[in-house]
């Protein structure tokens, strides 16, 4: 069985992270199957490594497909889109008003030609809407409707989703997947006790002026942090967007910067936040990988998925704007980090994440029955 993976990539650590994810527990679950990826994600090392085969799409893909026997491509890794039997969507938040007309009518005419080409098709769990601009509406109902399985990570997506697609059974909730991830061990990080992680997200709409109140308010954390008596250093989610606030933030503050960190490795970035006493973020997959795994977390967003995602963890309090004042997010960080308040967070987090990790795997479950269907 061909399953293809859709929306993943290794530049962003959150989508590789979901990558991982899916590999992971599928080769176990499926050993049959082979995990497909177009060859423009990331470097042909770090596809190997996960052991991923490369899908032969387009023009020239489908040309290279006929002129090349089965058995010729099968040794090199290459699967025709004819051979995919599966396709499995994590594209983490792609569909809605936020995203380009030309983007979501080719996604639509993909997704259309799949199915009825007989291809299973699940939307694992994922930010989705709104839907209000009618000819986004329209495509983004072609691409949905193509799913056996559609799973909303958060009950705003989750109504998008139903107010396009109705059939009973066939949308369902389920938290984010990358909570199941097991990160790397005996990785050790001497840089801190607190991780600060940027996200360009946050002023992607916004201007020089918005780029630096981020700035001032990722410099007010590192000063709030050291004022509590602890060590924090920057760590990088993302490093084609991230690194340049990194860099600001750096010059920013000059002698008093404090150390950077970057990883290629998910698994390892994982281990490194929860190896942390504290985290203090902006990308939502490092958001979940420090809640659950029970590191008390503060966190800002550009997205109704974050707040969905605090709630998920009983964590709303630590859900803070970037406004927030020296006082106000030093009161935040000792309720959780200071003498006597980690252990009650960190257990907290924990309980939540023990039910999180228990409805995705349920998750799973659905998706491995309906592929052997």
């Amino acid at each position: 069985m061909n399953i293809e993976i859709n929306g993943v990539s290794f530049g962003n650590k959150g989508a590789a992270m979901m990558l991982s994810a899916i590999v992971g527990r599928l080769r176990a679950s499926l050993p049959d199957s082979r995990f497909v990826v177009k060859p423009n994600i990331g470097p042909y090392e770090w596809r190997t490594r996960l052991g991923l085969h490369h899908k032969l799409g387009g023009r020239r893909g489908l040309l290279t497909a006929k002129l090349l026997p089965g058995k010729l491509r099968q040794s090199y890794g290459l699967v025709s889109v004819d051979e995919i039997d599966v396709i499995l969507d994590a594209s983490g938040f792609a569909y809605g008003d936020s995203w380009p007309a030309s983007n979501l009518s080719a996604a639509a005419r993909r997704f259309v030609r799949a199915e009825r080409s007989g291809k299973k098709i699940v939307f694992l769990p994922q930010a989705f809407g709104p839907f209000e601009a009618c000819g986004k509406r329209k495509d983004c109902e072609k691409i949905l409707r193509s799913g056996g399985l559609i799973f909303a990570r958060d009950p705003e997506s989750y109504d998008h989703v139903r107010s396009l697609v109705r059939e009973d059974g066939k949308v369902c909730y389920a938290p984010d997947f990358t909570n199941l991830l097991v990160p790397r061990e005996n990785v050790d990080c001497d840089s801190g006790d607190v991780a600060i992680i940027p996200n360009s997200q946050m002023v992607r709409h916004g201007n020089e002026s918005a780029e630096d109140a981020y700035c001032q308010f990722l410099a007010l954390c590192i000063d709030v942090v050291r004022a509590s008596g602890l060590t924090p250093f920057l760590l990088l989610h993302q490093l084609r967007g991230d690194v340049v606030f990194a860099k600001k933030l750096l010059a920013l503050l000059g002698e008093s910067a404090p150390a950077l960190v970057t990883e290629d490795d998910p698994l390892t970035l994982k281990a490194l936040i929860g190896n942390a006493r504290l985290v203090i973020g902006s990308r939502y997959h490092a958001l979940v990988s420090s809640l659950s795994q029970g590191v008390p977390t503060i966190g800002t967003s550009w997205s109704h998925k974050y707040r969905y995602l605090f709630d998920d963890y009983d964590w709303s309090r630590y859900s803070v704007d970037t406004g927030v004042t020296a006082d106000e997010l030093g009161v935040l960080v000792h309720s959780i980090a200071g003498p006597g308040k980690y252990e009650s967070a960190h257990n907290h987090l924990l309980g939540k994440s023990k039910e999180l990790k228990q409805a995705t795997d349920q998750m799973w479950n659905r998706v491995e029955a309906y592929i052997r269907s």
